[in-house]
């Protein structure tokens, strides 16, 4: 559990999980049971339970803060900000924290793990010093604090009531905005203030032509999501070499799962014996003890189907005969379901639209490999209009296609 203190009036947060991360794509976005705050650095990203304490959000990360440019791993004796005694870990390299080199420990047996843990990991032999006061410990904190272009404020993952505060204050400016501009408008005197009423209602005639109009055109209306979307032979044609191109065994790191989308290839490493844990498969992070995870970058993809217009799409039954054909073709399992179309409300007409199209979501289990080592089976789907292959899988020997599409309503 994170712990706050504080070092001259201000807050610092301690006991967070740090990551590094190429992307701020990769940086978390909503809650966890595991964790609710969220704060990060050029490099890294840390995250932590607070069971939503708000005092956090006032905090900056301290293990963010300190800049030791030599490997270092101190144990420092602090107080959190209700008075309780409690040791914190943290050790670095290279700039970067260390997994675990952000940790709180309330136990000399917490410390002796953790530290066992930290330098077993660490790429060269480290050291602990241990800071026995909260004397000296907060004496060397404040020695080696450093500032830094990046705010290292604790962010919230959850509805935080000091957020909604925060737009309950802009919400009062801009009523107090709009009472002063009507203010204005009654101290000038407007003389025709009803042609201004006039003028924001629809004639009866405007309002009958815009009904007829909207109507007649409801595919305006609603995102043509598909236009966005790649080809599925150009999918395969990136997925292919990067996938077939991974090696079955790395340092003695087997390749249990590969996953190839239009962005990257993303690969899951099993230990085996003897496996180095120092060179992990490309420069990949250990998410378990024995367990890890390594993202590759993929050729760019340029052609989209953005000429495809919603009146060459296919019927529902249409698309299902042509997949359940595919499929029995091909001896795989395949799940397809379609959702509802997307409704619109024109409030202030007292209408609604239904969308003429609706998307689907295909996926094909137990495919053979040998229509993945060849393009037939793509070159088939691109005949399809709007289907779009989101995702091609490697798990333990076994390759699946996922994907959606787009119907008529």
């Amino acid at each position: 559990m994170a712990r706050l203190i504080k070092i001259d009036k201000t807050m610092y947060a301690l006991g967070l999980n740090w990551y590094t991360y190429t992307s701020k794509k990769q940086l978390p976005t909503k809650e966890t049971k595991t964790f609710d705050v969220v704060t990060w650095n050029k490099e890294q990203f840390g995250y932590a339970l607070t069971e939503k304490n708000e005092k956090f959000l006032s905090a900056k990360s301290l293990a963010n803060l300190i800049k030791i440019t030599t490997s270092y791993l101190g144990v420092f004796t602090l107080k959190d900000i209700e008075d309780n005694e409690f040791f914190w870990i943290f050790a670095t390299h290279d700039g970067k924290i260390l997994g675990m080199g952000d940790t709180v420990c309330n136990s000399q047996e917490e410390i002796k793990d953790a530290i066992k843990t930290i330098t077993d990991f660490s790429p060269i032999p480290i050291n602990p010093i241990y800071f026995k006061t909260v004397d000296e410990s907060i004496t060397f904190i404040k020695a080696n604090i450093t500032s830094s272009k990046f705010s290292n404020t604790i962010k919230p993952l959850y509805k935080s009531k000091q957020k909604a505060k925060q737009n309950r204050n802009i919400m009062l400016i801009a009523l107090v905005l709009i009472c002063a501009s009507y203010g204005v408008i009654k101290y000038l005197d407007i003389k025709n203030i009803q042609e201004l009423k006039e003028a924001a209602l629809f004639s009866k005639q405007t309002t009958e032509n815009k009904i007829k109009n909207i109507y007649a055109n409801t595919h305006k209306y609603f995102p043509m999501e598909w236009k966005q979307n790649y080809f599925p032979l150009d999918i395969y044609s990136v997925c292919k070499p990067a996938l077939f191109s991974l090696p079955i065994n790395v340092n003695g790191w087997a390749l249990e799962k590969a996953i190839c989308t239009p962005k990257e290839v993303n690969s899951y490493w099993k230990h085996q014996n003897q496996a180095s844990f120092v060179d992990l498969p490309f420069n990949g992070e250990l998410t378990k003890p024995k367990e890890v995870f390594s993202r590759h970058e993929i050729a760019n993809i340029k052609n989209t189907q953005n000429t495809i217009e919603h009146t060459a799409l296919l019927t529902q039954e249409e698309v299902s005969k042509l997949l359940y054909q595919i499929t029995q073709n091909m001896g795989a399992n395949l799940s397809l379901s379609f959702s509802k179309s997307a409704v619109k409300e024109f409030e202030e007409l007292k209408i609604s639209i239904t969308a003429p199209f609706k998307q689907g979501k295909f996926e094909w289990k137990s495919v053979p490999s040998n229509l993945i080592l060849n393009s037939s089976l793509f070159k088939a789907l691109n005949a399809i209009p709007s289907l779009a292959v989101k995702q091609i899988e490697y798990n333990n020997g076994q390759w699946s296609i996922k994907g959606d599409l787009y119907v008529k309503a």
